[in-house]
C-alpha cells in the first residue's frame, strides 16, 4: 500500500507528517493467525529487542518454519521446555489450543469487530495482541494500537 493511502495518512494530519518522513517497515506476509497469536503470547513482556528472535530461535530449534495446531507438540517437545513462561501464559496457551478448533478458518473474510469477537473469547488474550493480530497478520491498515508501549514512549516527542 502507498503511503498516500493508509487511512491514518489521510485522515490524520500529525500522522500525516510522520508518515511522509518515515521508511514504512515492511513485515512478511504469514497469514497465520495461529502462528502470530503464539508468538506475540510467548513473547509478550521480553525486551523488545530480541522478541522475535527468541520465536523464530525456538521454531528453528524445534525445525518448524510455521506453526500450526498440527505442530505444536513438537515445539513443545523440542524447544519451549527452553524458555521459562510464566503460569498465566502457559494457561493462555493451553487456552488457544483448547478452544482453536470453534475458531473461525477464514479470517480475512472476518471484519474488524468480528476478529477482536472471536480472539476476545479466549481468556488471556487482550486488546494489544488483537490489535496487533489485525494490523500485522490481517494487514488491516487502519488499526492504531493505542496502548502500545512503544508508541507511548514515541508520541510525547512527537
Amino acid at each position: 500500500m502507498d503511503k498516500e493511502e493508509l487511512p491514518l495518512s489521510s485522515n490524520d494530519r500529525v500522522l500525516k507528517k510522520i508518515i511522509e518522513e518515515i521508511n514504512l517497515p515492511t513485515f512478511p506476509l504469514r497469514n497465520s493467525v495461529f502462528h502470530d497469536l503464539m508468538a506475540y503470547v510467548i513473547e509478550q513482556q521480553i525486551p523488545f529487542r530480541s522478541t522475535k528472535k527468541t520465536f523464530n530461535k525456538l521454531l528453528d530449534k524445534a525445525g518448524i518454519p510455521e506453526l500450526t495446531p498440527d505442530n505444536f507438540g513438537i515445539l513443545e517437545k523440542n524447544a519451549l521446555h527452553d524458555v521459562k513462561l510464566s503460569e498465566n501464559k502457559i494457561a493462555t496457551i493451553e487456552r488457544i489450543l483448547d478452544r482453536w478448533h470453534s475458531m473461525p478458518t477464514n479470517w480475512n473474510s472476518l471484519s474488524d469487530e468480528e476478529v477482536r469477537n472471536s480472539l476476545r473469547q479466549i481468556k488471556g488474550i487482550g486488546p494489544w495482541t488483537i490489535n496487533m493480530i489485525l494490523l500485522y497478520t490481517l494487514k488491516r491498515h487502519d488499526i492504531f494500537p493505542a496502548d502500545d508501549y512503544h508508541l507511548k514512549q514515541l508520541m510525547p516527542r512527537l
